[in-house]
């Protein structure tokens, strides 16, 4: 055992921060740089929601074109096509999941492929989750 405290945890002995003062040290240019106080990189970049993406379940031979057609289609739509994020075979042949490679508005351009893809017929499924 190393004595390292886990990530997140605090070790067990007390600290001191200790705050510097650098500002004697800058420049007159760095001085006038302009200084952003920003979020923390977790919160920066965090998902707010659930990433959307599309279900579609279809014959394993027709899996590939399909895949090829709803991406040209979200592309239309503004989009930047879709990418393959998961494959699963089942009883009436293969599921797949569809992320979008943009997410802005993508749960809006899915909701209207959806309906698109439903000219398919009951061979090929298409749901937005």
């Amino acid at each position: 055992m190393t004595g390292e405290p886990a990530e997140g945890q605090r070790p067990d002995e007390d600290f001191e921060i200790v705050e510097v003062d650098v500002g004697r040290y800058l420049t007159d240019e760095q001085r006038a740089w302009p200084v952003g106080v920003g979020q923390r990189p977790e919160q920066e970049f965090a998902i707010e929601g659930p990433l959307p993406a599309l279900s579609v379940r279809a014959p394993e031979a027709r899996l590939a074109a399909l895949v090829s057609v709803l991406s040209e289609q979200e592309t239309k739509l503004g989009g930047s096509g879709l990418e393959l994020a998961h494959r699963a075979r089942d009883a009436n042949g293969v599921r797949a999941t569809l992320v979008p490679r943009r997410v802005e508005g993508a749960r809006t351009r899915f909701e209207l492929i959806a309906r698109w893809a439903a000219a398919f017929g009951s061979e090929v499924a298409v749901t937005v989750v």
